[in-house]
């Protein structure tokens, strides 16, 4: 039988992003906000590259010592299991339009597994720039214990709060699952969280854009609610939609893109006879990560040409 250690090894991909901006025909100033992408819709503040006094007083901030950090800490109520996450974004492509209204935004599916415990009839998880349309309550079985659960959000702790029956406590010891439909942002590259960044044919002018994940320090929020601190570590489960042709990449090992049905085709209508060729997305459900922290979290959507590797330990080793 094979070592747990390296068991856990063959899933371990080391993800290199090698994003080349501004590729022009003698351009070297070329902005991915050109391309009908608005630098104020989210803000103006340069997250990443701020001076490290600023970071301090992001509303945000998890560095020690920074304002409101430990207020923003989550005790541990419940114990994260695993995420099972599903990520549709909408940026400039050549195969799926988008509209002004959309550009730039993602839908997503966050189901989060977790054990109760303290007694609690509320489950607190960070979260940012997330709007949500609904949550639900499952009991460990699947069983759907709560449509549409009551939620509240506190956006100087970064909290949403989603309570669960007032008077009529979780129980000790026992796994639920609470599954948020939401959507979110794509950040600019001098952001975090979900990003995109673009370059340049140098032929004829084309602009190409691309979309990867920083979630450092405490940025995972951004992308799916969840207990956003180093301690919680959980499994992670990644599922991306994305535009046909494109490449998508994650921090777990590979599995082939298979077609996502068009909105409006349900998954019945979808058979082995239907070619490709009338789906304008495909789908990636990537194997299960290593036990770990939401910071660790990274994935990556674009015109990649990837290459990769196995080592001799069985890890896969991937560059794009």
């Amino acid at each position: 039988m094979m070592p747990r250690a390296k068991m856990a090894s063959t899933r371990l991909l080391l993800l290199q992003f090698m994003l080349i901006l501004g590729i022009t025909s003698g351009q070297n100033d070329f902005q991915p906000d050109a391309f009908d992408v608005d630098p104020t819709r989210y803000g103006n503040a340069d997250y990443e590259f701020q001076s490290g006094h600023k970071l301090y007083n992001m509303d945000d901030s998890f560095l020690p010592g920074s304002v409101g950090e430990r207020a923003r800490r989550i005790p541990p109520i419940v114990e994260p299991i695993e995420y099972f996450i599903r990520i549709q974004p909408y940026f400039p492509n050549e195969v799926v339009p988008v509209t002004r209204e959309n550009n730039m935004t993602f839908d997503g599916i966050c189901t989060f597994v977790f054990k109760v415990m303290n007694a609690t009839d509320k489950v607190t998880l960070h979260s940012f720039y997330l709007t949500y349309s609904n949550i639900k309550l499952l009991n460990d079985n699947g069983k759907e214990l709560i449509s549409n659960a009551h939620w509240s959000f506190n956006e100087t702790l970064n909290h949403i709060v989603s309570i669960i029956q007032t008077g009529n406590n979780l129980r000790v010891g026992n796994k639920y699952m609470l599954q948020f439909k939401y959507n979110g942002k794509i950040h600019n590259y001098t952001e975090t969280g979900l990003y995109y960044t673009a370059y340049l044919d140098k032929p004829n002018g084309t602009a190409h854009f691309m979309l990867a994940t920083h979630m450092e320090p405490a940025r995972a929020r951004w992308v799916f609610p969840c207990l956003d601190e180093p301690a919680y570590k959980a499994y992670f489960h990644i599922t991306l939609i994305y535009p046909k042709g494109l490449v998508a990449l994650a921090n777990t090992m590979e599995r082939p893109a298979v077609p996502w049905p068009e909105e409006g085709c349900t998954i019945t209508q979808f058979s082995s006879t239907m070619t490709s060729a009338v789906f304008s997305w495909e789908v990636i459900q990537f194997p299960p990560s290593l036990k770990m922290s939401t910071y660790l979290v990274a994935f990556a959507i674009g015109p990649y040409v990837n290459a990769h590797t196995v080592n001799e330990d069985g890890t896969l080793v991937s560059s794009c």
